[in-house]
């Protein structure tokens, strides 16, 4: 039986000027409450909703069939019917839908064939909470994720995207950083304001302060001004260099 609840997510989706609804599917009922739970605490801004949960795939059939849903964590080992491929029927049935798969599986063929069947982002179980809020901000704005200690062979599929300077994909490499966030720093570098970065890259300047204040934890600095001594110190260039 599909369950439904509204919840919260993150503010990472404060750039969405609607709810970004998400459906839930795994056949592990306490990992699928547990990924519910993560996504609805107390704590976080309600912008997004877990709109539903499913253990198998005739569930999730069911609910896109009533139901929009914007994004679907998907455990890819979830039962299905007859065999059927629901990765990609998902994706030739329901334009627009964002699927980050959830799993236990570190397979570089399984991975490789996932992303072929158009997954939009690999993650593995033993992820992070901060790392499976970081993942559906990057599924939901349209970039391919893959989390970390994934076994990817694939030197098309990077993790991130990072691009750049050797001293860029290591300082990247060496706190975690993702392509958005490497992007963020390169406009904090020039001293600009949230909003001012936001209108560059087409997001909202909420967007831009969640994406500023996941930089400064991870880089464990607690002032812009110590964040864009970093930037001068690693050589990171401007964005408009």
């Amino acid at each position: 039986m599909i369950q439904s609840t509204p919840c919260a997510l993150i503010p990472h989706c404060l750039n969405y000027m609607k709810s970004l609804s998400v459906l839930v599917a795994d056949h592990h009922p306490l990992f699928a409450e547990g990924i519910r739970a993560v996504l609805s605490a107390p704590a976080n801004q309600m912008l997004c909703t877990v709109t539903a949960v499913a253990r198998n795939a005739e569930q999730v059939e069911g609910y896109l069939k009533e139901t929009r849903a914007d994004l679907i964590v998907l455990d890819p080992l979830l039962p299905v019917i007859n065999g059927s491929d629901l990765l990609s029927a998902l994706k030739s049935r329901y334009a627009g839908l964002r699927v980050l798969l959830f799993s236990q599986q570190n397979d570089p063929r399984i991975i490789q064939t996932a992303f072929n069947k158009g997954a939009d982002g690999y993650l593995l179980k033993t992820a992070s909470k901060d790392e499976l809020r970081n993942a559906i901000l990057e599924v939901s704005e349209g970039r391919r994720y893959i989390g970390r200690g994934v076994n990817n062979t694939d030197p098309q599929m990077e993790s991130d995207g990072t691009q750049g300077s050797d001293s860029e994909i290591s300082f990247a490499k060496k706190y975690q950083l993702t392509r958005r966030e490497m992007e963020i720093i390169r406009h904090i570098g020039q001293a600009l304001t949230n909003k001012e970065i936001g209108d560059r890259l087409f997001i909202s300047d909420q967007t831009v302060s969640v994406h500023r204040k996941n930089i400064m934890r991870k880089l464990r600095v607690n002032s812009t001004a110590t964040l864009i001594k970093m930037v001068f110190e690693y050589q990171i260039p401007s964005a408009n260099q």
